[in-house]
């Protein structure tokens, strides 16, 4: 049911390349800045890499409602600097990395009262004329979160092995998009954790919220 709700699996979750678009060493951490390029459904993630020294083969995606700004803190990449999570993941080898995901960059302000997902342009208030026909913006978010996923485990990177062990985290607005996209990603997430802060989405009453699902 969930593979229809999200329009995707981790089987069809399509050929994902990588576009680096800056890098730096600060002490023994890389930082790369790109983008995730879904060719096979012409789509775009952007992404921040957190690249230890001492990489252990074992990635950690950090999603949450900020996006990439989430595994640093007032746009410093040094390691004091970041949030101390972050900061332990990348002492044991772990290297980490965070994107915006679609609800991120499609809605102005994420979490706010005001933001509402886009409908088709309809004088009647009605669910089934936009999500009929388009994904809603939680299914685009899952479906980036399979790119993510894609690029780890099938993409080809010369000089760096695949990731032994894939783990994803989800806080705030991008808990439920990790919930969905578990359910349709299959082995390639070895572990998850998630803080959902009591979300239910049996309780939104708006279907504009950007969290909404049909179905």
């Amino acid at each position: 049911a969930f593979e229809t709700l999200i329009s995707r699996s981790f089987t069809s979750a399509g050929v994902v390349a990588w576009n680096l678009s800056d890098k730096e060493r600060v002490g023994d951490v890389v930082r790369m800045r790109g983008t995730l390029v879904n060719t096979t459904y012409g789509e775009e993630v952007p992404v921040e890499w957190l690249y230890p020294s001492n990489w252990n083969e074992k990635v950690v995606v950090w999603l949450d409602s900020s996006g990439r700004r989430a595994v640093i803190e007032q746009g410093d990449t040094a390691p004091s600097r970041m949030p101390s999570e972050i900061s332990a993941l990348l002492a044991g080898g772990t290297a980490v990395v965070a994107a915006d995901l679609f609800h991120a960059r499609e809605l102005a302000v994420v979490g706010s009262e005001t933001a509402r997902q886009r409908t088709v342009k309809n004088p009647r208030e009605f669910a089934g004329y936009t999500f009929g026909y388009n994904d809603p913006a939680i299914a685009r978010s899952a479906q980036d979160v399979l790119t993510i996923l894609a690029f780890l485990r099938n993409t080809e990177v010369p000089g760096h092995p695949r990731p032994s062990h894939v783990a994803v985290a989800g806080f705030g607005e991008a808990a439920p998009i990790v919930l969905a996209a578990r359910t349709v990603a299959g082995p390639s997430i070895d572990s998850m954790a998630v803080d959902t802060g009591g979300f239910r989405f049996e309780a939104l009453a708006d279907w504009r919220h950007p969290l909404f699902l049909p179905g």
